[in-house]
């Protein structure tokens, strides 16, 4: 059986060596090999066959009941001349690890990632397939996209979250100056929707709203849901003189929008929203002072439309 430096060199190809390190059995180590993602070979100074793990039959195109004991050259002719022969025979004179990238002798098209290193007498041998890593690489990139999209979206409505929102006026503001306008938008009595059609239909219209308000804003709004039935939007326009004109077309588009019905179940529900506006009057005034204004003008706006008749 390989020795024991052979299998914590393996091993700590994809474990850590602590000071105390793990005691494995072979039965052990055998099957902690077999897991890993990579071809593992064995070499003793003869190149015969030590041990290879489950991954290695593909990498090799050989079963490893079919050359474990073997000399790999007789099991596999093409080593003989091929980077593991002469890897095999450099680290067995240098005794240090060495590594390189070449084209797979077995696996058609493809690249191979070859490291090999001394260990008491052996040689340890690890084959990755390149293409096989980036493609992993690849696919925890995206999965972490993915995951870093979700946590900046409302899990409710899949608008940006109050803190993503934040963060994306902040960049707006570094890349073309301060917002024109903000605004800050609630639902009307939306309460009064919970109260008498239940939370399903509150999230629902919720949902709705949130996925309207978002179908109005165009690549110059940043629009999120920063709390309850509260949303915001930050306007970046860059003819100052018309600011004011294209906000309010702006307004009363989303409003109109908010107010076709909603069904639910065999119900129509029915809101209208409340807007609060402030303009920015001189470039560099702060995203806070920007909300607190939008705020009181939101205030002001809902006092207006209760003394409607």
């Amino acid at each position: 059986m390989f020795g024991v430096l052979a299998v914590r060199q393996l091993m700590s190809w994809y474990e850590p060596i602590a000071d105390t390190p793990p005691i494995y059995t072979d039965a052990e180590a055998m099957r902690a090999l077999d897991q890993v993602p990579a071809g593992l070979v064995i070499l003793d100074g003869d190149m015969i066959v030590q041990y290879l793990n489950v991954q290695s039959e593909r990498y090799l195109g050989i079963r490893r009941n079919q050359i474990l004991g073997r000399s790999i050259h007789a099991a596999v002719p093409e080593v003989g001349l091929s980077y593991i022969n002469e890897l095999h025979s450099h680290v067995l004179q240098s005794r240090r690890h060495a590594s390189l990238k070449c084209r797979s002798l077995w696996l058609e098209d493809r690249f191979m990632e070859v490291t090999a290193s001394y260990t008491d007498g052996d040689v340890a041998i690890m084959l990755r397939d390149t293409a096989a890593r980036e493609n992993q690489y690849h696919n925890l990139a995206r999965a972490y996209g993915v995951l870093l999209d979700r946590s900046r979206r409302d899990g409710l409505t899949g608008i940006l979250n109050r803190s993503a929102l934040y963060d994306q006026i902040s960049v707006f503001s570094r890349d073309s100056g301060s917002p024109t306008s903000l605004l800050f938008i609630d639902i009307d009595d939306f309460k009064k929707i919970n109260d008498e059609h239940g939370h399903v239909c509150g999230d629902l219209v919720l949902r709705t709203i949130a996925r309207r308000l978002a179908a109005e804003c165009d690549e110059s709004v940043v629009v999120g849901r920063v709390g309850g039935d509260e949303f915001v939007a930050a306007v970046f326009h860059t003819e100052r003189p018309t600011s004011t004109a294209h906000v309010n077309v702006l307004v009363e588009r989303m409003r109109t929008s908010a107010r076709r019905p909603i069904q639910f179940g065999d119900t129509h529900v029915s809101v209208d929203l409340s807007v609060g506006i402030a303009h920015n009057e001189r470039d560099g005034t702060s995203l806070n002072d920007l909300l607190s204004q939008a705020d009181l003008s939101l205030y002001r706006d809902k006092a207006t439309r209760r003394r409607r008749p």
